[in-house]
């Protein structure tokens, strides 16, 4: 079989103490013809000076590009922009404070080209800030198919992890700009749309060392150090809503092209009624906030990192105690699910 054009888009914003290990990473990726794009995010750390230093005099075997935005974009944005430069057949995503093993595209592209669908996705390690500690994640998850009724239902699955994803350009490319109606959530929003194209596979091997170290990006989709775990479920449910209108959305994009298609027609259904449900609770505990007096309100993503997170996501609880479960929604608590929507 034919070894394509592979892009390995590396993204990166604020992350300095991490991101040395990742370029090297993909500097070490053993598969050719390799494409790799480092892009910056208008970082205002070292960020930017780390990845020059690590990239200056290169000469390996990969076609190497470096961008870095003169303002902020946003991940989505972001990925979207830089993702106008990928000139490979497969887009293997990557972020500037994870680490992925030398072999990660060559096994992702080998599943791609047997299972000949859009998207691949792979096991992780979750490694601490300093990566000395490698806790598997789901690891009894089988390698399959992911079918989109599964994803529907569950809402969001560990197999859906951005920092996994490997996926065909037209997962992005053929459908309109996320960046203006989409807060966060592209490990929601573009599985669903490869699951629904020619589908998402899942590789069982761990592939990535995914690092969690509290200044995730992913960390801060939403106040977590309000200390009124209401307006955390709140909040929650209202960016589940906003991504699950763009699961319905896409769908009727996929629809226009295949008419005739009565699974595509069931499973908007199935978005369909998802919404309703989730709209239900959503006015219930936002009606139920106002009862105690609670105002809406919004804070500067600034003032919020300089907080204690009082509410962390359950996947950082899980790693506290050594034991991360194979886990989808909420927990039992009700509090949010992990998110990392473009970028770690």
């Amino acid at each position: 079989m034919t070894s394509p054009l592979v892009t390995l888009l590396l993204t990166t914003y604020k992350q300095e103490p991490f991101v040395r290990e990742a370029v090297r990473s993909a500097l070490a990726q053993d598969y050719q013809p390799l494409q790799i794009i480092i892009s910056d995010d208008a970082s205002p750390d070292r960020t930017c000076d780390v990845i020059t230093e690590e990239t200056r005099g290169y000469r390996g075997p990969h076609e190497l590009q470096l961008r870095r935005n003169a303002e902020r974009r946003r991940s989505i944005r972001h990925l979207e922009e830089a993702l106008s430069a990928a000139r490979g057949e497969l887009v293997v995503t990557a972020h500037g404070d994870d680490v992925s093993v030398p072999k990660r595209v060559s096994a992702l592209v080998e599943a791609w080209q047997r299972e000949r669908v859009s998207m691949v996705s792979s096991g992780v390690l979750m490694i601490d800030r300093d990566g000395s500690r490698h806790v598997p994640v789901n690891r009894d998850a089988p390698a399959r198919r992911i079918p989109p009724e599964e994803i529907v239902a569950e809402g969001w699955l560990w197999q859906m992890l951005g920092a996994t994803l490997a996926m065909e350009p037209d997962v992005v490319r053929a459908f309109a700009s996320l960046a203006d109606r989409l807060p966060a959530g592209l490990d929601s929003v573009l599985p669903l749309r490869a699951a629904a194209m020619k589908g998402l596979y899942y590789v069982s091997e761990p592939l990535v060392h995914y690092r969690r170290h509290g200044g995730n990006m992913s960390n801060f989709t939403m106040d977590r150090s309000n200390r009124a775990l209401a307006a955390v479920r709140e909040t929650q449910l209202a960016l589940d809503i906003s991504m699950h209108m763009q699961w319905y959305d896409d769908i009727g994009v996929l629809q226009a092209a295949r008419p005739d298609d009565s699974a595509l027609a069931a499973l908007r259904l199935q978005v369909q009624h998802r919404l309703h449900q989730e709209l239900r609770r959503w006015s219930q505990n936002r009606a139920a906030l106002w009862a105690e007096g609670k105002l809406p309100t919004w804070i500067d993503e600034a003032e919020m990192r300089a907080r204690p997170l009082v509410f962390p996501q359950p996947v950082d609880r899980a790693f506290a105690e050594d034991s991360p479960k194979p886990g989808h929604a909420a927990d039992a608590q009700g509090n949010p699910r992990p998110r990392t929507q473009g970028a770690s």
